[in-house]
């Protein structure tokens, strides 16, 4: 073999050594280093819902007239019992009239009898004949009170009262209009609010009463609102598109800062774990069922650490095994991760 052929060999063999090298050697890759801390671990779940009062209510006239009075406007703080607005009906009037005059006549004639026969019995037949009657008229004037009274209570009907304390929020009437059962005023006692939220159905097993809420409005994105979970239902809001949960969660009304209507997410606390090693979720790797970690090593290569976690919070999770000073995340862009990459930061 001539001194020519024998470089273009070891040329050729060392080319091919390097392009085996080339496409087998671990490559290396971008990471960032990202340190063991110990902190609060929390999970949650979150919903969207509106602020309202639990003590509302929607009341009508439970009969049909002219409205003829208001005496409270939309925006009015009301008492209970307190005249809200007042509706003539002429029959349910002239009822009444007719009632009260009957039972007036029944009345006059019971004592007209009674001033001129009391100490007269004879004249009427005797005392037994005079007892006689007098127990007629006296019924006669019960039949007509009992009528005039039950009249009352009819025409009691055309006045509506507030049914408890509260402001009116929804007042449709106008004088001269014609109120039927339909027409509603809606009372709320905007000093009790609580937030309704429409819980998915998905996160309904880790929702449990007086679980800590924190409550985000749409009026006010840079606070914080703490609350409760009241009360978790035990049946799905079948009025709801989604078939949620409508859940009630009291909160704290921080310088009166909040109103009946305003809209908002919560995010319920259903596990946390304090003062515990935690990473970052994006830090720790799954293989089948099992949890791993990148470290470097001593000659700064990739290294696959299988660990144990315990609560797999919203942002961290908590970590049993232990751990080096940091861990790595391999750049997302990088291909082919493997251990035995070199490692660059």
């Amino acid at each position: 073999m001539t001194t020519k052929k024998l470089i273009i060999i070891i040329i050729a063999v060392t080319f091919i050594g390097f392009i085996i090298y080339r496409f087998t050697a671990p490559s290396s890759v971008k990471a960032k280093k990202v340190s063991v801390i110990t902190a609060d671990v929390v999970r949650s779940v979150s919903a969207s819902g509106y602020i309202k009062s639990p003590l509302e209510a929607s009341v009508g006239f439970p009969i049909s007239g002219k409205i003829v009075s208001i005496y409270k406007k939309e925006g009015d703080s009301v008492k209970q019992g307190d005249l809200v607005a007042q509706v003539f009906n002429e029959d349910i009037y002239f009822d009444a009239e007719s009632a009260r005059k009957k039972k007036d006549s029944a009345q006059k004639t019971r004592d007209i009898y009674l001033d001129a026969n009391q100490n007269h019995t004879s004249r009427v037949g005797g005392d037994s004949q005079y007892n006689l009657n007098f127990d007629k008229l006296t019924d006669d004037l019960r039949i007509y009170d009992n009528s005039y009274k039950s009249s009352l209570a009819t025409l009691k009907k055309t006045y509506l009262y507030a049914p408890f304390d509260g402001t009116i929020t929804s007042q449709p009437f106008d004088i001269g209009e014609i109120a039927t059962s339909s027409s509603v005023i809606k009372i709320s006692n905007l000093g009790i609010l609580e937030f309704q939220a429409d819980l998915d159905q998905e996160d309904y097993k880790f929702v449990k009463p007086d679980q800590s809420t924190e409550i985000i409005l749409d009026a006010y994105p840079q606070d914080k609102f703490i609350g409760k979970v009241q009360s978790v239902p035990s049946y799905v809001d079948e009025d709801s598109a989604t078939k949620t949960f409508k859940l009630k969660i009291t909160l704290e009304n921080k310088n009166d800062m909040i109103v009946k209507g305003m809209t908002g997410d919560v995010s319920i606390i259903v596990s946390e774990e304090k003062n515990v090693r935690a990473l970052p979720f994006d830090a720790i790797y799954s293989e089948g069922d099992k949890k791993y970690i990148w470290t470097v090593s001593s000659s700064n290569k990739l290294q696959k650490k299988f660990i144990e976690v315990n609560l797999e919070g919203d942002t961290l999770t908590s970590i049993k095994t232990e751990l080096p000073e940091f861990v790595v995340i391999p750049d997302s862009s990088a291909k082919n991760v493997q251990e035995g990459n070199s490692v660059t930061f």
